[in-house]
């Protein structure tokens, strides 16, 4: 059907269906039979109209109405892995252009035409029905974040914060629990890689995951979990609940953080859920992104006996990682120096695991490094693997640097897990 047309029977049918609605109640079912027949009796003696496009209305009047509107169909499709809606000003006239809706699939963006808002007020009116799943509107908060049913992540702005027209980003939430093969064949990782790293956390050595947005923290984050023991009780503390690990364990304690509501009170934050889970008896502690006061109970539980913790966090490379959590550390005590507090992090932390989005798409893990003692002020660190992709005669390639970590691998064997010095001896070179 034509779009014009399409919009035609929709202007004439929105408001009757609107009213039918608020009269015949909310019941999911109740809608979709009104929805159904009123569309139906609109469009029986219109010549314009083939039986299959009378359907394709009915489904738009129904994801209007019930779910989240035109995004239905990108919701629906498990390859696109965010959706991004961008405002795009106003004409010489003073008239809002169309709103652009992006996808991301395999890593790459482009720009989805066939996907279009009727305008400022569509735009606003789908974000209010995603925030209201918690109990917010974003008309009284201009920036806001929210989670679809499915565990999506929604963070949205509005006009006029938003200057070009209100706009919203759906970083969708993965269904699928990848393997540690799978991240192997993927070339996301080498096989010597893959295994010291799965190794490393059934040691219980802690694990700091650094990258930037969209970089695959979470999904790496979601693998390495899948070595930690069966019999051990995990604790999980996020945001917005994304981590697969209940999916593979069976004794998993999953805990979301809340925000304010509009009058300001009942926020959880990740350091109260922390503290918490604390006197919880917990074996492991994940955390799912490491980025505010919590840091610092996360550092003191490392260093008391709750060794084998796994977080994440957002910095180009492992120094600013370290440089980054010194400072989120000290929001959480700002009486400790900055040599304490780097002194805490090289007692508690085994590794930083870089990982990065590439322009191709790929995810890659780019540099595993080892973490050694806080000497003279500076935390020292050695890297173990790094992934090559600056050799013009070469394929890129992950590569050991033939560095045997001590103090990793005294743990390894402490724990009762075999070692393995071939981690560390590079392809090439041992040809």
């Amino acid at each position: 059907m034509e779009y014009e047309l399409k919009q035609r029977f929709r202007s004439a049918l929105q408001e009757q269906i609107a009213s039918q609605i608020s009269l015949a109640g909310t019941d999911d079912e109740t809608v979709k039979l009104l929805i159904r027949n009123t569309v139906r009796e609109a469009t029986a003696l219109s010549e314009d109209i083939s039986p299959e496009e009378q359907e394709e209305l009915v489904e738009d009047f129904i994801n209007e109405f019930l779910y989240f509107g035109p995004l239905q169909p990108l919701l629906a499709d498990p390859s696109i892995s965010e959706i991004m809606v961008n405002g795009a000003g106003t004409d010489q006239e003073g008239n809002w252009r169309p709103h652009e809706v992006w996808i991301e699939r395999g890593g790459m963006l482009r720009r989805c035409h066939e996907v279009r808002f009727e305008g400022e007020e569509h735009v606003r009116r789908i974000m209010n029905r995603i925030c209201a799943r918690q109990g917010r509107r974003i008309d009284a908060n201009p920036i806001e974040d929210a989670s679809l049913p499915d565990g999506s992540r929604f963070n949205g702005t509005i006009y006029p914060v938003a200057p070009d027209g209100s706009c919203f980003n759906i970083r969708r939430f993965s269904q699928e629990m990848l393997t540690a093969d799978e991240l192997v064949r993927g070339a996301s990782a080498s096989k010597e890689e893959m295994e010291f790293l799965l190794t490393c956390v059934a040691s219980r050595c802690s694990i700091l995951i650094s990258g930037g947005t969209g970089s695959g923290k979470t999904t790496l984050l979601n693998v390495l979990a899948s070595a930690i023991p069966e019999e051990e009780r995990i604790i999980t503390i996020e945001d917005t609940c994304e981590l697969l690990v209940h999916r593979q364990h069976n004794h998993v304690l999953r805990l979301e953080a809340r925000k304010p509501n509009a009058e300001g009170a009942g926020e959880v934050t990740l350091d109260d859920h922390l503290r918490s889970a604390l006197r919880k008896r917990p074996d492991r502690i994940i955390i799912g992104e490491c980025r505010g006061a919590e840091a610092y109970t996360m550092l003191e539980a490392m260093n008391t006996g709750h060794e084998g913790s796994l977080t994440t966090i957002h910095a180009n490379d492992p120094v600013s990682a370290l440089t980054r959590l010194v400072t989120l550390v000290k929001q959480g005590d700002p009486t400790l120096s900055e040599d304490t507090v780097r002194s805490k992090i090289a007692a508690a932390l085994d590794l930083v695991v870089q990982v990065q989005r590439l322009s191709d798409g790929s995810r890659r893990i780019t540099s595993i490094e080892a973490i050694g003692d806080n000497i003279d002020g500076h935390i020292q660190h050695e890297q173990l693997f790094y992934f090559d992709k600056s050799s013009p005669d070469a394929a890129p390639a992950h590569r050991s640097c033939r560095v045997q970590p001590g103090q990793v691998r005294q743990r390894i064997c402490e724990a009762g897990y075999v070692y393995e010095p071939g981690w560390f001896i590079d392809e090439l070179e041992a040809a």
